[in-house]
């Protein structure tokens, strides 16, 4: 049986950088889940808008649609959504009512109680 040279073992662990120490740090889950759940229309946050959309707040709902303009410049809304007091969502596409997706309406009351979901919902009313 071959017998392994020191000298070709020694250059390969050599070779090796040393283990760093490890940073233990503080678990982040439970900020996160408390950061997404929404509880009221004024829970909603800068970094809850979905990318793209504008918002309209008024003291009885909220509103985030997207606004196009066409060549002359008239402005259009292809997708909205407007989240009420009660946390109820109301979903429009090119200005017509669209039903709720079957994701949000099953295993849940239909409100939106996590900011999550309305990227989700912005994501159903893209396709």
């Amino acid at each position: 049986m071959p017998t392994i040279q020191s000298n070709i073992t020694d250059s390969f662990y050599s070779c090796q950088p040393t283990p760093h120490d490890r940073i233990f740090q503080k678990d982040q889950l439970a900020d996160l889940k408390k950061d997404n759940l929404i509880g009221n229309i004024v829970d909603f946050k800068y970094k809850h808008i979905p990318i793209g959309f504008n918002v309209c707040r008024n003291d009885e709902s909220i509103v985030f649609h997207k606004m196009q303009f066409d060549d002359i410049g008239f402005p259009r809304v292809p997708l909205a959504v407007c989240v009420d007091n009660e946390l109820h969502v109301k979903l429009q596409l090119n200005g017509n009512p669209v039903p709720l997706p079957d994701f949000f309406r099953k295993g849940s009351d239909c409100r939106l109680n996590c900011a999550t979901v309305l990227n989700e919902i912005v994501n159903y009313l893209n396709y």
